[in-house]
């Protein structure tokens, strides 16, 4: 009978266990992490970051996250050192490592320049940490080695390498491919590093901030559990949106179609669309907005609710949506599509318009005098500003008191003519109307005391458009 003495590497036989288990993962679900929200790809997730939490306990490591898995150590050891080593850095190891660190040291050596020193075992196969201490040079980078040599079996020192690495504020990369799951490794106690991006400690962006300053408070002053409940809470959201979507795409194959006589966008049919369940219904429209647009972005639950009140208008209504997008009331339900260049084409050409922001100083404290020249306060418009012609839902607002009026009944009250309406130009923040140019500038956005930043529109110059200034009112 053959005996295996390389288990080390690739155990032979393999547990049945290890088999069973791969087996029933090929059969029951073979997806890959990570390349879906839906059921089984979340599974599939939830397998990756339970392995994650389990290696991370085996080597007394609290962080998930920087869990990271190759083909094997070789592979793990190559990128380290391709990652981590530098031109001219110096790096110190042993005489006993494996091919997967002195080949690439080696490799190394040639393209980068760095400089290599070898510490020598004694002849029962033990490296003096003494040694390894002289070794240390002032562009020292790097200290590697084995945990036990893979041809004669000596376990290193690596306790007390790591607490000389550590002095020296120098990395320390061990291989393990050896001793891990037999010899007990703790990272902490052996000064074994791991590396971190170093922009994740700077505060520039939103998650960094969380995770810097937030998330350390609530674990401080409200649950030292605050994380982990937030990442269970997180498991469940996954599952309820692998649902939602598995429902979306079962009520998308009755309540949607393309539309056949159009060139492009769909249509959601108004029975199929009737008889879905609401929370399954904003999904659905939400997506669908999403594919139309060809981006996520600013799509947001408003313009999910203009399509859904769409449906109880009547034919030939339409919406404004972003991206250029329309929603129009048909027969067989709402068409969703992009506006095209030839119906562009029919919209009168843009009046030349100039916007500027301004900072608040002594200087801009007087306003501009110019009827076609309005001041607004801009920290507080909410979406980019648009010169247009009127729209179904426009409002403005009329009075400090916060008192409305539709775009509609403003022109009735002030006797504009019903073939002068279209022809009026608008500067919209979405529905809510800023400036009705010629005539009235909204009461919420003008410039007050407490303005820090000064949106400028200026309309052809700041000059009259040939029609009588009247009914003006600022």
């Amino acid at each position: 009978m053959g005996i295996y003495l390389d288990n080390a590497a690739t155990s032979y036989p393999k547990p049945n266990q290890v088999a069973k288990s791969i087996y029933e993962f090929m059969i029951n679900n073979g997806t890959s992490s990570g390349r879906g929200s839906y059921k089984m790809a979340m599974k599939s997730d939830f397998l990756v970051y339970e392995t994650r939490k389990l290696i991370g306990e085996l080597f007394n490591f609290k962080n998930p996250k920087n869990v990271i898995f190759t083909s094997n150590i070789t592979e793990s050891i190559n990128l380290a050192l391709r990652g981590i080593l530098k031109e001219h850095d110096h790096v110190v190891t042993s005489s006993l490592e494996h091919n997967a660190v002195w080949r690439c040291l080696k490799t190394l050596e040639k393209e980068r320049n760095i400089d290599i020193t070898k510490v020598r075992a004694d002849e029962y196969g033990y490296t003096n940490p003494i040694d390894v201490r002289y070794s240390i040079k002032e562009n020292t980078k790097l200290i590697v080695f084995t945990h036990a040599s893979n041809v004669l079996g000596t376990i290193q020192p690596i306790k007390e390498i790591g607490e000389i690495a550590k002095k020296n504020n120098i990395l320390f990369l061990v291989d393990t491919a050896q001793t891990a799951g037999v010899l007990d490794i703790n990272i902490k106690e052996n000064n074994i590093d791991y590396c971190t991006d170093e922009t994740n400690l700077e505060d520039h962006y939103t998650r960094n901030r969380l995770r810097n300053h937030v998330i350390p408070y609530l674990e401080r002053e409200i649950n030292p559990r605050a994380v982990s409940h937030m990442a269970d809470t997180m498991e469940q959201m996954r599952t309820v949106w692998a649902f939602m979507e598995e429902e979306v795409e079962k009520c998308r194959k009755y309540c949607v179609k393309p539309k056949q006589d159009k060139a492009d966008g769909v249509v959601i049919l108004e029975g199929g669309f009737r008889s879905v369940n609401e929370t399954v219904r904003t999904f659905l429209i939400h997506e669908l907005l999403c594919e139309t647009a060809g981006r996520k972005k600013d799509i947001e639950q408003i313009h999910v609710k203009l399509v859904e009140e769409l449906m109880e208008h009547q034919t030939g209504r339409k919406i404004m949506l972003p991206y250029e997008m329309t929603g129009e009331r048909c027969y067989e339900g709402i068409w969703l599509h992009k506006v095209k260049d030839k119906e562009k084409s029919g919209e009168n050409s843009k009046p030349p318009v100039q916007m500027r922001i301004l900072e608040r100083t002594p200087q801009t404290s007087v306003f501009p005098k110019k009827t076609y020249t309005k001041w607004f306060d801009y920290d507080i418009i909410k979406s980019t500003v648009k010169i247009r012609h009127k729209q179904p839902g426009d409002y403005i607002t009329i009075d400090k008191n916060g008192s409305t009026q539709s775009l509609k009944k403003y022109f009735v009250n002030v006797k504009v003519p019903r073939e002068d309406r279209e022809k009026i130009w608008l500067a919209a923040d979405g529905s809510h109307i800023l400036w009705i140019i010629g005539y009235r500038q909204n009461q919420v956005y003008q410039v007050t005391d407490k303005t820090r930043r000064i949106l400028e529109i200026e309309f052809n110059g700041g000059e009259e458009d040939g029609r009588e200034s009247k009914s003006i009112s600022s």
